[in-house]
């Protein structure tokens, strides 16, 4: 007989998330009777996950059919409590049962703590450089006639000696398109 778990429907849901091979962020949640959700530290009982008790379904299964298997996994009578399960993808949206799980494996992850604390890292540390690399032009232009075409040219010429062509390319590009709005 399968061993009996008894564990946080947020931590099962990691598990289970991981197991079938679904983008960060995707979430198994229960919804009460009035279409709220429970609280994420609710505890259930649930059967191990392991390759017999929860295969990984192949892309052409749907969200249904990974619930089903869920319900299987879970000793803790929902429908008795007036429970559902539902699936919210990495984009905090509920997951249409219909859908296939290749179309949900498809999906970008959400960004983890990690990586949302080293793109405001890098956005603060580009600022600062930013700030002093206009200093730098400042100063320069002061000596030139035409600073626009001269210190512009002097500028990415730096850049790709420094750096590489193709990386002074992204880099202008980059600006181009996040800044030229």
């Amino acid at each position: 007989m399968a061993t009996l778990k008894r564990e946080r429907i947020d931590v099962f849901s990691i598990k289970l998330v991981r197991r079938q091979d679904l983008p960060h962020g995707t979430e198994l949640l229960l919804i009460k009777r009035d279409g709220t959700p429970k609280r994420r530290d609710t505890k259930v009982n649930r059967r191990s996950i392991t390759k017999v008790s929860c295969p990984l379904l192949p892309d052409g299964a749907s969200v249904n059919d990974l619930l089903e298997v869920v319900s299987k996994l879970l000793m803790t009578d929902l429908e008795q409590r007036g429970w559902k399960l539902r699936l919210v993808g990495p984009d905090s949206r509920k997951v249409n049962g219909g859908k296939s799980l290749g179309a949900l494996r498809q999906m970008p992850p959400k960004p983890t703590q990690d990586e949302l604390e080293q793109k405001e890292f890098d956005r603060e540390l580009e600022a600062e450089i930013q700030d002093e690399m206009e200093d730098h032009l400042r100063a320069a232009s002061r000596f030139v006639d035409d600073p626009a075409r001269l210190v512009g040219r002097a500028t990415l010429s730096a850049m790709v000696s420094q750096f590489g062509r193709d990386a002074a390319r992204d880099a202008a590009e980059h600006v181009l398109r996040t800044r030229m709005r």
